[in-house]
């Protein structure tokens, strides 16, 4: 879409009703202005950026918070104001329980924050990933839009959509953890302030991400089309990814310094088109090694890997990779391994992330492509023998052979590779292949059927006739005269 087309109007709100157990309501929040104390906190004192921005910081004597100043009361959000109701609705809630039990009605809104949260243990992710998700999130608070509205493409709404979440629920347990040392402190109006504001994000979290009606990329890809505007899809799934042995020569059309960087990134570029690790496992290291198979004795490079993605249900913490030596790429590997004794460890730092990328994109290719292409591979060979799909799985990082589904295409596999792989979590199977899959659903048909049908009787045993009981004379005490 040429950038001085307009965006298609899209509200992230349309049709949104709010939750069945909010007691709805037509009071207005005393002091709120249209837009989120969130907001504020982003475009004024909350930014370390800004410390200026803002006039005063002490709280109100009505609870609500005075973070900015009119200058940034003009700048108020569409967003700010799509959720005004809802705000509105669930303070009305929150005001109904208070006058039950007489108790502030903050109380209650801290409540509904609790329920949001839901108890639940807020997802760990490293420093960079934090760093990284903190700058869009800020972005998107800077121009007062929301990630769905920002996203162009499903990657990108993906990747919004995650740092806006992860954001928002960082900032909200972290005002309430301030609450409440301001409350064991003495200071109840700054802890009411606090409640309130971790409140009202936490509101805004509830809404763009968390209600089951809540507004998705499906909805604003419908809008799209039916506007008639692109979708592009930046995917790299369908890109072909040249053969090991050619990998370095992709870097060669980076212009006139290609040599420079196809000598500074050739080791990674070979450990990509081999073994089609992702990035950030590249970045936090891969040790190489040599083999020998025991019944052949022909060589082969192995590379133990600290796995991405990784919590109690998916991912592989560690695994050992291993290819044959049998292509100029491997053959390289091999010579620097034995030429650092025996080991050795090829990583990447950001530079080098941002460096590779450049180099690759007048190819049309990212780093992610080699890792698509391996898959390609893999699919291929679990198609033709499904029971290899659980070490393809296992060479990829997954615990579940679905995964695969995701990457690469089978019709773009040049065949002829060899992998192997070791890893600590067995892999769960599911359908593989067309096939499989219209067995499975066969035999699950079969399965509801026999369990619905009803039992049919004997008839023979109906047809037989029951034998009549005989009589017997009643017992009891004998009769006097029959003592």
């Amino acid at each position: 879409m040429p950038r001085s087309a307009k965006p298609t109007p899209f509200s992230l709100l349309d049709g949104f009703e709010p939750s069945n157990n909010e007691v709805k309501s037509g009071r207005k929040l005393p002091g709120f202005t249209g837009r989120s104390v969130s907001e504020d906190r982003a475009r004024g004192c909350g930014s370390k950026h800004a410390p200026d921005r803002c006039e005063s910081s002490d709280p109100s004597t009505d609870g609500e918070s005075r973070l900015c100043g009119p200058r940034i009361d003009a700048q108020a959000t569409i967003w700010g104001h799509s959720i005004t109701h809802v705000l509105r609705d669930r303070e009305a809630s929150a005001r109904q329980a208070a006058e039950r039990d007489t108790k502030p009605w903050t109380l209650h809104a801290d409540q509904q924050t609790r329920n949001i949260l839901r108890d639940e243990e807020q997802r760990k992710v490293s420093s960079t990933t934090a760093a990284k998700y903190r700058r869009e999130y800020e972005r998107l608070r800077a121009e007062g839009i929301t990630a769905l509205d920002r996203a162009r493409t499903r990657q990108h709404y993906d990747l919004l959509r995650t740092a806006s979440h992860y954001c928002m629920e960082t900032d909200v347990r972290a005002l309430r953890a301030a609450s409440e040392r301001a409350r064991r402190a003495g200071h109840l109006e700054q802890a009411q302030r606090l409640t309130l504001e971790a409140w009202k994000l936490a509101v805004e979290m509830d809404v763009q991400f968390r209600q089951p009606d809540r507004k998705t990329w499906k909805d604003k890809a419908d809008a799209m089309r039916k506007a008639g505007d692109p979708i592009v899809s930046k995917s790299k799934r369908d890109t072909i990814a040249p053969a090991p042995s050619l990998a370095v020569a992709a870097l060669l059309t980076a212009g006139h310094h290609g040599v420079k960087v196809a000598e500074r990134h050739a080791e990674r570029v070979a450990v990509l088109a081999l073994f089609g690790v992702r990035p950030a496992e590249l970045k936090r290291g891969i040790e190489l090694s040599l083999a020998a198979d025991p019944q052949s004795g022909r060589p082969f490079l192995a590379a133990r890997v600290k796995g991405v993605k990784v919590n109690a249900e998916r991912g592989q913490a560690w695994r050992t990779l291993v290819v044959p030596v049998d292509n100029t790429a491997a053959n390289g590997l091999a010579a620097v391994v034995r030429e650092r004794g025996g080991k050795a460890m090829v990583s990447m730092t950001d530079a080098d992330h941002r460096s590779l990328n450049r180099a690759l994109k007048p190819s049309g290719l990212s780093i992610y492509s080699f890792r698509h292409a391996v898959a390609s591979e893999l699919k291929r060979e679990a198609i033709r023998k499904p029971e290899t799909a659980a070490g393809a799985a296992t060479f990829m990082g997954h615990t579940s052979t679905r995964s695969l589904m995701s990457y690469g295409r089978a019709a773009h596999a040049r065949g002829g590779r060899r992998f192997g792989a070791r890893a600590e979590r067995a892999v769960r199977s599911v359908p593989v292949t067309f096939q499989q899959k219209a067995d499975v659903r066969e035999a699950a048909r079969a399965t509801a059927a026999q369990a619905t049908a009803p039992r049919v009787p004997n008839l023979g045993a109906l047809a037989r006739r029951l034998p009549t009981p005989g009589l017997t004379p009643p017992r009891g005490p004998k009769l006097p005269w029959k003592r």
